[in-house]
């Protein structure tokens, strides 16, 4: 038998061989590549995510399913679901900011928190940079190759002592990314709220997120920044975000020259402040540990600065958690200061089915005099039950201020605006007022002829004498009640409106009226009725003047030092309210309290010749953070005003509701470096 050699077996044998060890090279060099981009690349396990997460109220909206706060739950759930070796932490704000949840890979735990935090009702507002800096304080304590922060918000900051700007050069300093997420769509939003009856109902809420900034905090630190609107998905924003986290470059070192132990220290201050703990029951039947309900029950007492001026009103707010039906808590003698009036609310919070309830009582003191006084603790007894407050410390400075014009004060219930006004008190007035709105008036024109009864709410008029030259045309009444000193005030003013028959000069005889177990008597007063356009011109309607004016203590301070600053409205006509337009937190500062539109004094006085109301606010202390010359920036408010058509303090029966727009005066602050032994 002949043997057939095939030649080709060791050509293939050679061919085989070589395949296989081109294959082993590649795979071994895609495995050196991917060794490579692991070690360029820290892992989840090797990232640590603090997530800041909004719980203002308008997180409640409905434009996102089932809600934004919902919504943002949902997301960070996935991100645990697909990273669970990755340490992840919770901080969330509001008016205030507070972490929840430790940096860690307990995700039990952080889920368990998350599922049980709930919007801010009594804290609210937006305070995105005091958000983030408690975030970067605790995540700059974790050791990991790379460190970020979630931020989840849907609004525009317009609350708390940092700028987001500021505290975004805090994270570039610390080299810590900040990736930005805006919720919600910009407009109108449904919101639900509980209505007086208890009823669920849904109210419209104009909402907007601030792109620019949450862009520029993003860019800063080397981050990204993602829009969550109505059809978004949460799954695939977890998963978005996930890539955002794990594959951005970190930020290069920064060498901004912060102020950071000053910064440390205030934070730490404004972290202490808002975390005192509520005080339980002390004694009483209803104390006992066997009976739950009776320890939900919690008694805290709060004051929103711990300095303030002479001039100043400082707010004392008690609230009773657990209860809504309960009366107003009794004061002590609290030295240095003078209470003046006192409100109340209630508060309802539903979550999981559960709803929470609470009673604050809201009292504005203003100070005596200068030095360092204790708010005692306050025993407030309900249902059996007594609970004690924790004693409060609250420093009196003297006002560094220039002193208000001289002039006369204006009522408290005159002036709609809220915030404590100094008063004349009663004895200085009369009891039974007559005044006039002109004291000449053409043939044509409408006399009005008021009566003021102080003390008295007695809607019953007085009978008018016949008043020669004279035709009444009908009668009005309005009445007001105020608290001055602690005492309430209360009046009614009566409004005739009277055609004159005739030219000539005609007096108002006196008028006698019996209320308050006496009678009293109205003084007469003189008018001049000339023929038509014969009579003096009729005052000019000029549109009306605001200036509203920046205070500050010092234009020159020591890194580490503060200064105040002081907003002072000087306006011709009367202010209803005012409303901030623009954020009133000041980049490059930190802000212990705000120049809020919460007034503290108003005055009739004169600015050159034209007689105006001096309104005064209260006062804010900033803290600069870094050397060289930053500018207060402009504090905006759009202003209600009324607009009458004859004399400021008298034509006060036709007012005309008007808006505009008042910007305060930038002010430059040179900061210098501290001398020594400052």
């Amino acid at each position: 038998m002949r043997h057939r050699i095939r030649r080709g077996y060791p050509r293939r044998s050679f061919s085989i061989i070589t395949s296989l060890l081109l294959i082993g090279a590649a795979v071994s060099l895609a495995c050196h590549a991917d060794d490579t981009a692991r070690e360029a690349q820290p892992s989840s396990d090797e990232t640590a995510l603090m997530i800041v997460l909004d719980v203002s109220g308008s997180m409640a909206a409905l434009d996102l399913a089932p809600n934004r706060l919902e919504f943002c739950r949902n997301v960070v759930a996935r991100l645990v679901e697909r990273n669970p070796r990755m340490r992840i932490g919770l901080t969330t704000f509001a008016g205030a900011s507070r972490e929840r949840a430790a940096v860690s890979v307990d995700h039990r735990n952080l889920m368990e928190t998350l599922n049980h935090t709930e919007r801010d009702e009594h804290d609210d507002g937006t305070a995105i940079g005091l958000g983030l800096a408690t975030a970067v304080f605790s995540i700059n304590d974790v050791d990991a190759p790379r460190r970020a922060i979630l931020l989840l918000t849907d609004g525009v900051n317009n609350d708390g002592p940092l700028h987001p700007g500021d505290a975004a050069r805090l994270a570039e300093h610390f080299r810590i990314q900040i990736h930005s997420i805006g919720i919600g769509d910009d407009g109108p939003a449904p919101i639900p709220y509980k209505a007086p009856d208890g009823k669920q109902r849904r109210a419209i809420l104009n909402t907007g997120v601030d792109e620019p900034l949450l862009r520029e905090i993003a860019a800063r630190t080397a981050g990204g920044y993602l829009r969550a609107s109505g059809g978004s998905e949460p799954i695939a924003l977890a998963d978005t975000i996930e890539s955002l986290v794990l594959k951005s470059d970190m930020p290069p070192p920064s060498a901004d020259p912060m102020d950071l132990r000053s910064l440390q220290l205030l934070h730490a201050r404004s972290e202490a402040l808002h975390d005192t703990p509520p005080m339980e029951p002390r004694s009483g039947r209803n104390a006992s540990p066997s009976e739950p309900s009776a320890l939900a029950k919690t008694f805290t007492a709060k004051v929103d600065a711990r300095r303030v001026y002479l001039n100043d009103v400082l707010t004392l707010t008690l609230t009773l958690h657990g209860v809504t039906d309960c009366a107003k808590p009794a004061l002590p003698k609290i030295d240095g200061f003078n209470v003046h009036d006192s409100t109340a609310s209630v508060h309802s919070t539903t979550k999981h089915g559960k709803t929470s309830v609470s009673a604050s009582f809201t009292y504005r003191l203003k100070p005596r005099q200068v030095g360092a006084f204790e708010i005692p603790a306050i025993h407030y007894t309900h249902d059996g039950t007594t609970y004690v407050s924790t004693p409060l410390l609250v420093e009196v400075e003297p006002d560094v201020f220039p002193a208000p014009p001289p002039g006369k004060a204006e009522d408290s219930a005159g002036d709609r605006l809220a915030g404590f006004e100094e008063t004349l008190d009663t004895a200085d007035e009369e009891p039974f007022a007559a005044k006039i709105d002109a004291e000449r008036i053409d043939l044509q024109d409408i006399l009005n002829f008021k009566l003021t009864l102080r003390g008295s709410v007695d809607k019953t008029a007085p009978a008018l004498p016949d008043i020669p030259g004279f035709r009444l045309l009908d009668t009005t009444h309005s009445s007001r009640v105020s608290m001055v000193h602690g005492k309430t005030r209360q009046s009614v003013t009566f409004t005739y409106r009277l055609k004159p028959l005739h030219t000539g000069t005609f007096e108002i005889p006196p008028v006698t009226h019996r209320f308050l177990g006496q009678t009293h008597s109205s003084r007469p007063l003189r008018v001049v009725v000339d023929r038509i356009g014969s009579s003096r011109s009729k005052p000019e309607k000029r549109p009306p003047v605001l200036e509203l004016e920046t205070q500050v203590s010092r234009t020159r301070v020591a890194l580490g030092q503060s200064f105040d600053i002081r907003l002072v409205l000087y306006s011709t006509n009367r202010v209803n309210s005012l409303r901030p337009v623009k954020s009133r937190v000041f980049p490059g500062f930190w802000q212990e309290w705000q120049p809020s539109p919460t007034k503290t004094r108003t005055v009739k006085t004169t600015r050159g010749d034209e007689p105006c109301m001096y309104h005064q606010f209260n006062t804010a202390r900033l803290w600069p953070l870094h050397l060289g010359k930053i500018e207060v920036p402009s504090v905006i408010f759009d202003v209600d005003f009324d607009l009458f058509d004859g004399d400021l303090f008298e034509s006060l029966a036709d007012p005309k509701r008007h808006k505009t727009r008042v910007a305060s005066t930038p002010v430059t602050i040179e900061v210098v470096e501290q001398e020594r032994g400052d």
